[in-house]
């Protein structure tokens, strides 16, 4: 199942989250101010086409041989795009551009785990596999779903600026604007730039008083 009705339910169930912790008396622990992810800049390093599946971004022959992500991370994509890792990391704030179905195939989270260890900035595309975009969100790898005709008029080596707020993409080389096909929340906006293992250690996440109260009862 692809992200464009999975990134909707993803981030209705993000919403629904939310508001039950803004709903919890007390707060979490750490800094209420904080900010989420709010722009990225970068250029395009590579546009894949559609179905491009998590084997071709990490051969499952890795998988279990080696688990140091910097040390994987020097296979992605060397079945189809040789010399992918080596241009990524000479490149500021790459960024992947994709037609349908980015991510798609096995659900190994290694994938989007070592794009983000290759640098990528950001991932552009019409829609996602399902738990690709979720493995990828846990890690804070940030992805953005436009138009199938917004990736037409993008190109490798286009200077991007990202804004998550607005929505909306500037193609700095082209003097063109894009809108977002489905805007995230501030709630995933705010798990995406720490990740959320990391976002969860820092900021907790509360639990209803009354949940507390009813367990004392039971005992």
């Amino acid at each position: 199942m692809t992200s464009h009705n999975g990134m909707r339910a993803f981030a209705a169930a993000a919403e629904e989250i939310k508001r039950k912790v803004l709903s919890c008396e007390g707060s979490c622990e750490g800094d209420n101010d904080k900010m989420g992810v709010e722009r990225v800049e970068g250029t395009v390093l590579k546009k894949f086409p559609a179905n491009t599946n998590t084997d071709e971004i990490i051969s499952g022959k890795y998988k279990y041989d080696e688990l140091d992500m910097k040390k994987l991370a020097v296979h992605t994509f060397e079945s189809v795009c040789e010399g992918f890792y080596e241009a990524a990391r000479r490149c500021e704030n790459p960024i992947i551009v994709a037609y349908e179905n980015f991510g798609c195939g096995s659900s190994r989270e290694q994938a989007p785990a070592v794009l983000k260890e290759c640098g990528i900035a950001c991932i552009i595309a019409p829609s996602f596999a399902r738990i690709f975009f979720r493995n990828s969100i846990n890690i804070g790898l940030p992805l953005v779903e436009v138009s199938k005709s917004v990736v037409d008029r993008i190109d490798e080596g286009d200077r991007l600026n990202i804004d998550f707020v607005t929505p909306k993409i500037m193609n700095i080389s082209k003097n063109e604007e894009y809108e977002f096909k489905t805007e995230l929340p501030d709630f995933l906006r705010d798990i995406l730039k720490e990740g959320l293992v990391e976002f969860l250690r820092k900021h907790g996440f509360p639990v209803k008083k009354e949940k507390k109260n009813e367990r004392r009862r039971e005992m």
